[in-house]
This record gives C-alpha cells, sequence and structure tokens, in this order.
C-alpha cells in the first residue's frame, strides 16, 4: 500500500524550519569558531591542566565516546566539524574523537574561511563599484583598475579624461561657462595637457588675463614637449586681447631658445613693439638682445624709437636706409613705415630704387598701398589689378584681404571678390575675405561670400557678432578676442585686425590725453 504524501503546507513548514535552522547556524558559525578556537588555545597554553572546556564535564573523556559542549544549540551539528575535525557522530551522539590531552584550535580553518570569505566580498564589491563606475560614465576603467591598489592611481586619469570630455562637448555647445569649469576639475584632479591647454585659451577669452598667464606658464614647464604649441597658443590670446607688451616678453624669451627658428619670433616682436609705440623702451630695456637681432629688426625698430620721441626726420631716414638685402619682410615693413608716416615720396623712390630686388607681388602690394595713400584713387585701382593674378595663393589672399582691412577700399574688395569666384578657394581664404568685407561695410559682399562658403544662418550669426563689435568698436579689444575664439582667421588677416584695434585704440588714448591738456 502507497503512502500518501504529506500536505503541502506541512511540506513547505518543513522547508521553512530548515531554512531558520540553516541561517541560525551560518550566523552562528563565526562566532563558535571565535569563541570555541579562543578558549582551546587558552586549554593548550595553560598545558591542558584541568577540564577540557568543548568536553561534557560529566562524561569520562575518552575519544569517540566524550559528548561535545559546542554543538547543543546547533540545528545540524555536523555544520560544526567546519569549525573542529574532531567532531564524529557516534551511537552516543555527536562526540569529540580525541583525549583531552589531544584538543587543539584549529585557527587555519578560520584564517582560510575568512580569507575566502572577504576575497568573495572584494571580489563582489569591486565588480559593483565597476558598474556603478561605468554607469557614471568612466567607462575607461578596467576591472584591474579597481580590484589592484597599485592601479587605483589610474582611476585620476581616468576620472580628468571623464571631465575633459564633458569640456569638449560643453566647447560643442558654445557653453563656455561649464566647459571651464570641466576643465578646471580635470587639471584639478589630474593635470593632462589638452585640458590645461583648453582651460588658459578659455580664461585668456574670459579676460581672465593673470590666471591665464600663469597656466600657460605652467603648462610650458610641466609638458615640455609641447613647448612651442604652448608658446604659439599663448602667442594668440596675447595678440587677440592686445597686450602687445606681454607678448614682446614672449618674442625674447623664444629667441633665447637654442632649438627654434628665430626669424618668425624677430617679425613679431619687430610687429607688437612697432605698432604699440613702445621700440623707444624695448631699446632702452633688452638693448642686449636687440643687439643680436638682424641688420633689418634693429632698422626698423631703431627708426620706430626715434619716431615715438618726435625725430621724424632722422626715423625716416632710418627706414631709407633698409634695404632688401636686409630682408625682404623688413624692406616692406619699412616701406609701409614711411607710408603711414605719409613720407610718400621717399616711399616711392626707394620703390623705384630697389623694387627689381623684391618678388613681384611684393612690388605691387607696396605700390598700390603707396598710391592709394597718395589719394589717387582711379590709380590705386589700376596698381590693384596687378595683385589680382597672385588671388590663386591662399597664403597671398590673406595678405591682399590684410592691406584691404587697413585701406578699406571697397571697390578693390569687388576685383580681388570677382577674380576669387573664378577659381575654388580654401575656406580660409574665404573667411579673410569676408572679414575684409565686413570691415569694410559692405554688407552684400558678405552675404555673398558667406553663401559661397555654405554658411547657414547660425555660422553667419556666430560670426557676426564678434565682427559687428570690431567693426563699430575697434578699439576694444572684445571684438577681436571672441574673434579669435570663434573663428579660423589666417595670419595676416589677424595681424591687420591687431593693427587696426592697436591703432584706434592709440588713437583714442591720444584724443583723450590731448582734451586733458
Amino acid at each position: 500500500m502507497e503512502q500518501s504524501s504529506p500536505p503541502p503546507s506541512l511540506d513547505w513548514a518543513h522547508r521553512l524550519h530548515a531554512g531558520r535552522g540553516w541561517l541560525a547556524d551560518l550566523l552562528r558559525l563565526p562566532l563558535s569558531a571565535l569563541h570555541w578556537n579562543t578558549v582551546k588555545t587558552w586549554y593548550v597554553v595553560r598545558g591542558r591542566r584541568g577540564h577540557c572546556p568543548c568536553h561534557d564535564p560529566s562524561d569520562s573523556g575518552a575519544p569517540g565516546r566524550t559528548r561535545c559542549l559546542a554543538v547543543l544549540h546547533w540545528h545540524s551539528p555536523a555544520r560544526f566539524r567546519r569549525v573542529c575535525p574532531l567532531l564524529v557522530s557516534t551511537e552516543h551522539g555527536w562526540c569529540c574523537r580525541a583525549a583531552p590531552a589531544q584538543v587543539r584550535p584549529f585557527w587555519g580553518r578560520v584564517l582560510a574561511v575568512t580569507a575566502l570569505l572577504g576575497l568573495a566580498v572584494y571580489i563582489a564589491g569591486s565588480l559593483a563599484a565597476l558598474g556603478l563606475l561605468h554607469r557614471a560614465g568612466y567607462d575607461q576603467l578596467r576591472y584591474t583598475d579597481v580590484i589592484w591598489p597599485g592601479n587605483w592611481g589610474r582611476f585620476k586619469v581616468v576620472q580628468a579624461h571623464y571631465y575633459r570630455a564633458l569640456g569638449d562637448e560643453a566647447l560643442r555647445r558654445r557653453d563656455y561657462r561649464q566647459a571651464q569649469m570641466a576643465y578646471a576639475t580635470a587639471m584639478a584632479t589630474a593635470p593632462d595637457y589638452p585640458s590645461g591647454l583648453a582651460l588658459a585659451i578659455l580664461s585668456s577669452y574670459a579676460g581672465n588675463y593673470a590666471y591665464s598667464d600663469s597656466l600657460f606658464i605652467r603648462l610650458r614647464h610641466e609638458f615640455p614637449a609641447e613647448h612651442e604649441r604652448t608658446a604659439v597658443a599663448f602667442h594668440d590670446q596675447l595678440l587677440g586681447s592686445l597686450r602687445l607688451r606681454r607678448l614682446a616678453d614672449l618674442c625674447l624669451a623664444g629667441l633665447v631658445h637654442p632649438d627654434r627658428s628665430k626669424l618668425p619670433w624677430v617679425r613679431l616682436l619687430v610687429f607688437v613693439a612697432t605698432e604699440g609705440r613702445f621700440a623707444s623702451d624695448l631699446e632702452r630695456d633688452r638693448a642686449e638682445v636687440i643687439a643680436r637681432l638682424p641688420a633689418g629688426a634693429r632698422g626698423l625698430l631703431r627708426a620706430h624709437a626715434l619716431a615715438e620721441t618726435g625725430k621724424q626726420p632722422a626715423a625716416l631716414a632710418a627706414l631709407a636706409a633698409i634695404r632688401p638685402a636686409d630682408g625682404s619682410w623688413f624692406y616692406v615693413a619699412a616701406i609701409q613705415a614711411m607710408v603711414r608716416m605719409n613720407a610718400i615720396e621717399p616711399a616711392q623712390l626707394s620703390l623705384y630704387a630697389h623694387g627689381h630686388e623684391i618678388a613681384e607681388f611684393d612690388r605691387a602690394y607696396l605700390q598700390y598701398l603707396i598710391t592709394w595713400q597718395r589719394g589717387d584713387r582711379e590709380l590705386a585701382h589700376g596698381d590693384f589689378r596687378a595683385l589680382l593674378p597672385f588671388a590663386r595663393d591662399p597664403l597671398l589672399v590673406d595678405r591682399i584681404c590684410g592691406l584691404l582691412i587697413a585701406t578699406r577700399d571697397q571697390a578693390a574688395l569687388g576685383q580681388l571678390w570677382a577674380e576669387v569666384q573664378k577659381h575654388p578657394r580654401e575656406p580660409q581664404a574665404l573667411v579673410a575675405l569676408l572679414t575684409a568685407a565686413r570691415v569694410g561695410g559692405d554688407f552684400a559682399r558678405v552675404r555673398a561670400i558667406a553663401t559661397r562658403l555654405g554658411w547657414n544662418e547660425s555660422d553667419r550669426e556666430k560670426m557676426a557678432a564678434p565682427l559687428d563689435f570690431l567693426a563699430n568698436r575697434p578699439d576694444d579689444p572684445k571684438g577681436l578676442r571672441f574673434l579669435l575664439a570663434t573663428t579660423d582667421l589666417p595670419r595676416e588677416t589677424i595681424l591687420a585686425l591687431v593693427a587696426a584695434s592697436v591703432r584706434e585704440r592709440l588713437a583714442v588714448a591720444d584724443a583723450e590725453a590731448r582734451r586733458r591738456r
């Protein structure tokens, strides 16, 4: 006759009771291991004298016939064997198979189990931490970076990369304040060059020059392999903010470095000193460096120093003494300086005498400038046509646009635009042309060039705001600073904008000084 199975309710009650017993024994296990190993250790230390702490005192103490006191309250005494392997099940119950003289603690088991449990907890915790970090955005972290203490330093590097990515994203949204905060956090966490450079540039654009300059200097020292890139970026920020004296110091530092080409720094030094009207200060304070410059550079600085002190005839004589053999760039700059001083005839005579020694483009460039300054507009437009064949070269288009920013000759700009439309052009050349058109107030041409560039309304607005500010307030560096921050302008266009802004600022300062007198 088959036995009937127990009702489901009794089966679940049995399982619940067994589960409670298993849980109780599990919680009892670590405490029992600590307690019984401790008391048995003390028993052994005392020379096993007296009553064995885990034996039932009412039994004989014989091996296999003495009950174990440690398992009295266990739901399943067999589980206690994980603590003490001397426990054995006999017909008399759960007894100890060792005599009192053989009882000993089992700390090795405690340590092994503790180590395994600790390792399990450590692995589980590290996996959970890795998951949380990946969800938080630190997906570059590997499991070894979390579990191995020797790799914990990499966490800061990954964290810095995370904040740098946030900064890059904020820049794409044109959220400059958020980008600045993200890059600053990245630098505070684990300094890296891209974050530091971006932070230095953004700080300069925000007008925080002291912090920006200190950061550029820090980058030069901490990342010597990026020295040249840092110097160029620092140069751009100083140029865009019209801090020409500070830029002159950077040029002088570049001149003393043995591994760099000196000519670009020499040209820039001459440009900023002459445009900023501190050539005389430079000659006086840095005479030992000036003495090592090329003859053309020394002649230009000397001429401008004389002009600053009111010695106009001596300044013109110094400019007239510069020849193409001293360097084509210096000769062209000397003629430009003579034209600016309204010494038209000496400039024209010099070009007649030495024009054959310079490039054809430079000769046409100077001739147009001289004729324009003389006031003969019709002849100037004829001279300008000699520049049009060179409009196929983007670098020369940049130089022509720089010239048109100075003259604001809309008719010449129209000629250049007609020539440029005949051939495909690099975007930078078209941006230079658009800048010259906006500075000259030719809004119809600005729209046409923007269409040729394929700009949408957002692109036009991005460039229009700083350009309008620059055109209306050329003496305020904010327009130029933000234009350089948002637009990739070619070099000669930038220098022309800087020169126009500096001259306007100096003119405003001179007018204010005359008014006060």
